[in-house]
């Protein structure tokens, strides 16, 4: 469940950081520092789970050239047969994007993995004169987003967007806060620090000296397909025609099954199931 949550928590913020190729302007902001404070809490099947940290955001070149870093705590407290173990772990992130070019720190391997952002990429050759908070707007849009209302962060006023178990305060495409409820775990990020249009120092771009290894990408599918032996290929199979499945069952019926087959389900409130089912429907829709 940990990892189900940081994956999607992930999966939005990628959605809010991709970077366009280097005609098209992410913001409409030329330079920027935000520096947020995050906070987390919840229950998961009995383990109780607790985050506390900082973020920060820099960007210069009207978002061409980002990095985002990120340290935090996280205590993971679980009781089982009356007996209550506690753990604590210590946790840092480090996220580079420049001109269309991304690169991810691994403090534990001491590696950087790099990848190309291919989405953005023919977004900007297919519309070089795109307006980066259409591109952004319309990504939330085809997400299942949806423009809410607007809220003030800061001295900042923000379009406030909704999508599938969060929502995001967006200042010129720039996040300034963010909150999740997914699986029982509520996090919230939010800035308590925000200046625009100023001169970034360079230091702030640089990443570790550890080596910068390609990341897999989508055509090298078929290679890890080939390394899956019988069972894990069966096991990948029932997890598509399972998703298959639940694609074509109405609200209804989806949360009939899963409160009968899930005791955890059952303790959800109505909101989070209907977050959860509206969140899987569009994963669904972008495997098509």
């Amino acid at each position: 469940m940990k990892t189900y949550n940081k994956l999607i928590l992930a999966f939005v913020l990628f959605l809010m950081c991709t970077l366009t190729e280097s005609q098209v302007k992410r913001y409409t902001i030329k330079s920027g520092k935000v520096l947020y404070s995050t906070t987390g809490n919840g229950s998961v099947m009995g383990t109780s789970i607790r985050t506390k940290g900082t973020e920060s955001l820099y960007f210069k070149d009207w978002g061409r050239t980002e990095i985002k870093t990120a340290e935090y705590t996280e205590t993971t407290v679980i009781k089982m047969f009356g007996k209550t173990n506690e753990e604590t772990l210590k946790k840092q992130s480090v996220n580079k994007y420049e001109n269309g070019q991304s690169y991810a720190v691994d403090f534990e391997n001491q590696v950087i993995y790099s990848n190309t952002d291919m989405a953005m990429g023919m977004i900007a050759s297919q519309n070089p004169e795109s307006n980066a908070s259409d591109i952004g707007e319309q990504m939330f849009i085809n997400m299942g987003g949806k423009k809410v209302g607007k809220g003030q962060v800061l001295a900042y006023s923000c379009d406030i967007w909704e999508f599938a178990g969060g929502k995001q305060w967006l200042y010129k495409g720039i996040p300034l806060k963010l909150e999740m409820k997914i699986m029982g775990i509520t996090t919230s990020t939010v800035a308590n620090v925000a200046e625009f249009d100023i001169s970034v120092p360079e230091s702030h771009f640089v990443l570790p000296n550890y080596p910068i290894q390609e990341s897999q990408t989508p055509y090298q599918t078929d290679a890890l397909l080939d390394e899956m032996n019988d069972e894990d290929q069966d096991e990948l199979n029932s997890d598509i025609k399972k998703m298959q499945e639940m694609a074509k069952m109405s609200y209804s019926k989806w949360r009939t099954l899963v409160i009968n087959s899930d005791e955890e389900a059952r303790s959800m409130s109505e909101e989070e199931l209907r977050s959860i089912y509206d969140m899987m429907q569009h994963m669904v829709k972008q495997t098509k």
